[in-house]
């Protein structure tokens, strides 16, 4: 009796070419926004553009994403996914990269790359701005 192998996801399939490229290329590490010279708001892009790709109306990597977060999910459940959501807080205006609410879950992704550092209470503003609150009400 023969068993019929079941078909990779799409994200297995990527993840089964980033292996394969690593090991071509000697290297222990594949960074596809390097390879772009994209800034941080290419790689803001084009994470939301992968997260927000459907296929017949249904997300393609999200739930696998959310799946790797422990983040319980079901293609069809309400989700919003966004870039440069503003946040406002008492030491200043900045914006989260990446913001993604499933449910009563909520992921904030700041993107820094070549070695950026936080700006002051930057992902306290974030987290506050997450909640609907403001910056002393998160700290109290």
């Amino acid at each position: 009796m023969s068993m019929s192998k079941q078909e990779e996801t799409p994200d297995e399939k990527f993840i089964k070419l980033i292996e394969e490229y690593k090991k071509e290329n000697n290297s222990k590490d594949f960074l596809l926004f390097d390879l772009a010279n994209a800034n941080e708001n290419g790689h803001t892009n084009v994470l939301l553009w992968l997260l927000n790709f459907k296929v017949e109306g249904k997300y393609v990597f999200l739930p696998s994403f959310l799946n790797l977060l422990k983040i319980p999910y079901e293609n069809g459940d309400t989700c919003e996914i966004s870039g440069q959501k503003k946040a406002i807080g008492n030491k200043g205006t900045g914006f989260i990269d990446l913001y993604i609410k499933v449910g009563k879950n909520q992921i904030i992704i700041e993107n820094k790359i070549y070695g950026a550092a936080d700006t002051e209470r930057q992902l306290a503003r974030y987290v506050a701005t997450a909640l609907d609150k403001t910056e002393k009400e998160f700290d109290g």
